[in-house]
């Protein structure tokens, strides 16, 4: 298949043939309306220095999520991973969550979670609206996801979607002493541990 060079990357793509694309990239790549888009320049990108990266604080919660979250899982049948396995989602996207909480049995050597029930993500200033728009949109189309969550990185506060029969129910949840439920799992975290060795969530607990 021949693909163009857009701003947004290489494209089109079928899923299949932006699956075999990436394969031969360096980074990691999503796939977002048929055009692949670098991962690290979805959340990282530092308008004042036009580099991307992760920030210290942001590394702190995803350590802090899958540490949390791990433990609560411990013996069952989920497990949450990092940011190296993908989310398919039925409007033709392939995302990278930051956390996936998988509950599905696939094969050991795939790239995609097998059955995704909890995906969260940590998120940076250079956010816009309408791409994490998009993204809930991605997540919410894939039928085994119960819950999203954006967490901010530089206070302690959370939007979280829960899936219910009549449509999505959205909860704030912000403070070190709240708590964040995640009913399909039976597990919670507070917000203390998810923010843990940050001091904006260590002098407001104090």
């Amino acid at each position: 298949m021949l693909a163009r060079k857009t701003e947004r990357g290489s494209g089109p793509f079928t899923f299949e043939d932006y699956l075999v694309w990436e394969a031969e990239q360096e980074e990691k790549w999503e796939l977002v309306d048929g055009y692949a888009v670098r991962r690290s320049d979805r959340w990282h990108w530092d308008p004042a220095t036009g580099k991307a990266g992760a920030t210290r604080a942001h590394n702190i919660v995803l350590a802090n999520l899958i540490r949390h979250l791990g433990n609560g899982l411990a013996g069952g049948p989920c497990r949450a991973l990092p940011s190296d396995i993908k989310t398919r989602s039925p409007t033709g996207s392939g995302r990278y969550p930051d956390v996936t909480v998988e509950c599905g049995e696939g094969e050991i050597s795939s790239l995609m979670s097998a059955e995704p029930r909890v995906l969260l993500e940590v998120l940076s200033p250079s956010n816009t609206r309408s791409n994490l728009f998009r993204l809930l949109e991605d997540y919410q189309a894939v039928p085994s996801v119960a819950q999203i969550v954006y967490l901010e990185q530089n206070r302690t506060f959370a939007n979280s979607w829960t899936r219910e029969a009549e449509g999505w129910r959205r909860v704030e949840v912000e403070g070190p002493g709240a708590v964040l439920d995640f009913p399909s799992l039976n597990v919670s975290v507070t917000l203390r541990q998810v923010y843990e060795g940050l001091p904006f969530a260590e002098e407001a607990a104090a």
